[in-house]
Order: structure tokens, then C-alpha cells, then sequence
């Protein structure tokens, strides 16, 4: 997945919706009008046959975006809509196990720390290019009050034989499957938990241990 299409992605399932409607409206309505007398409603000389051609074109793109919206991004759509009204919210008190030993743990068990929550996978190769990265800044949490807790919903069995190969020194844990968020196939997302709770932060991102220690730094108290 190329940076630019990460990068954007949001504002794209964001704004969308609102801007493709728009669009495909514009674009059929200006073609009918300079082909409106015209047989097929195809305008006879060039430079409005051009102009047509491209607003049908816009109508057209803005159709399969649309269209994706609602299939393929459906998915990220509701992730990100999930992450944006809980933004400045105290998070539902979340539940997984621990890779190392199966043993059940909270969210609210590291309420007074910063959170750097990473949902992450073993398939998904930006999550296993960013896993020196999530060590890195559990190193440099340790003498702050923060934690780094990477969550997965695959197999125990999966996530242990991932981590012979990829140690890690964060709080790796598993979960059977993300009931509070529709995350498809989209990973990985970071969300920084402030010391009460609080959703403060979201990225679909690779993480990069120097950034995210300023972020969370912000929320030391």
C-alpha cells in the first residue's frame, strides 16, 4: 500500500461520501447540458465533446469511489468513525490475554499510564516493519509513565511462533476478534490512552518510536 494512499486514506472515507454525490451529480447534469441538443447528448464540435467527455469521467471516477466506500472501505469507514466519536472519550474497558501465558488483563489495569494501544497483525507487512520500532519506545517507556501494549486477533498459537523469530518486549496480548471496532483487513491502527482513559489520539500508521514518545509525552502528567 503505497505511503500516499495511507496517508490520505482517512480524509478519503471522511470527506467521500459528502464530495462523490456532489460530483456525480455535477458531472451527468454539465454533460447533458452541452450535449442537450445534440443527438446522444454528444455535444458536435471538440472542445464541449472534450469538456463532456471529462465531466463524464469525474461522474464516472466519483461512482467508483463511491462504490468502494461502501464495499472494499466499509470496513476502515466504520473504524475510523468508531475512533473519531470515542476522540476525547474514556474508552469501554477492554479485554484480551496475553500471548505469553493466556492470562486475561484490562485496559483499565494501566489507567495513571499513557497507552500506545498498536492493533496489528503477523500478515500484515507494515505491522512487522514497525515491530524495532514498538520495542524501541517500550525501551524508552520504561522509565516513564507509559506502556506499549500490541493487540492481534489471531491465534495464541500463530502470535507465539511469530514471536520466536520477532521478540518483543512490549505487552503483546490477542483477542478473538476487535467487537468494538470493524477493522477488516486494515492494519495497523495506534491509539494514545491517556493516563485516565481517554482516547486521545488515533493514526493508521507505522509507528515511529521518536514521534510517538513525543506524543504520548504530551499526555504525562
Amino acid at each position: 500500500m503505497g505511503r500516499f494512499f495511507v496517508e490520505h486514506l482517512e480524509q478519503f472515507v471522511t470527506w467521500g461520501p459528502r464530495i462523490f454525490p456532489w460530483l456525480i451529480f455535477i458531472g451527468l447534469l454539465g454533460a447533458w447540458w452541452l450535449g442537450r441538443a445534440d443527438r446522444f447528448f454528444l455535444p458536435k464540435g471538440w472542445p464541449a465533446r472534450a469538456v463532456s467527455f471529462l465531466l463524464l469521467g469525474q461522474a464516472i471516477a466519483s461512482g467508483v469511489g463511491l462504490f468502494c466506500l461502501n464495499g472494499a472501505l466499509s470496513p476502515f469507514s466504520h473504524t475510523v468513525a468508531t475512533l473519531r466519536s470515542n476522540l476525547n472519550e474514556k474508552l469501554p474497558d477492554l479485554s484480551f490475554r496475553l500471548v505469553a501465558d493466556d492470562s486475561q488483563h484490562f485496559l483499565h489495569e494501566f489507567e495513571g499510564r499513557v497507552v500506545i494501544l498498536n492493533l496489528w497483525a503477523t500478515w500484515c507487512p507494515g505491522c512487522v516493519r514497525e515491530m524495532p520500532s514498538l520495542n524501541q519506545l517500550q525501551s524508552d517507556c520504561t522509565s516513564q509513565s507509559c506502556v506499549v501494549i500490541t493487540i492481534s486477533d489471531e491465534s495464541a498459537d500463530r502470535l507465539r511462533t511469530f514471536a520466536r523469530s520477532h521478540p518483543t518486549n512490549t505487552v503483546n496480548g490477542y483477542v478473538d476478534r476487535f467487537d468494538w471496532v470493524q477493522m477488516g483487513t486494515f492494519r495497523p491502527f495506534t491509539l494514545i490512552i491517556d493516563g485516565r482513559g481517554i482516547l486521545r489520539e488515533y493514526a493508521f500508521e507505522e509507528v515511529d518510536s521518536g514521534r510517538y514518545e513525543a506524543k504520548a509525552r504530551r499526555y504525562l502528567h
